[in-house]
């Protein structure tokens, strides 16, 4: 089975960044061909831009880097 038109169609949805989009159609391919490294790739690449759109939490960035500066300002 040729996928290459859908695989063509998901990488053009991430270029739109419509992540949504590409993240359906790539795991609708890898239901149909779990062995496709394309599609594998390409879902790990729509994954990562979509988590990279979304904003910090501002409470674990307070945590996170709250903590380091205590431990900082205590031990010097």
């Amino acid at each position: 089975m040729d996928l290459s038109k859908h695989l063509e169609k998901a990488a053009e949805a991430v270029k739109r960044r419509a992540y949504p989009l590409a993240i359906d159609i790539y795991t609708k391919l890898l239901a149909m061909q779990p062995d496709s490294g394309e599609a594998r790739a390409g879902l790990r690449e729509a994954l990562f831009k979509k988590a990279g759109t979304k904003a910090p939490s501002r409470l674990v960035a307070m945590i996170g880097g709250g903590v380091h500066l205590l431990t900082g300002f205590l031990c010097r």
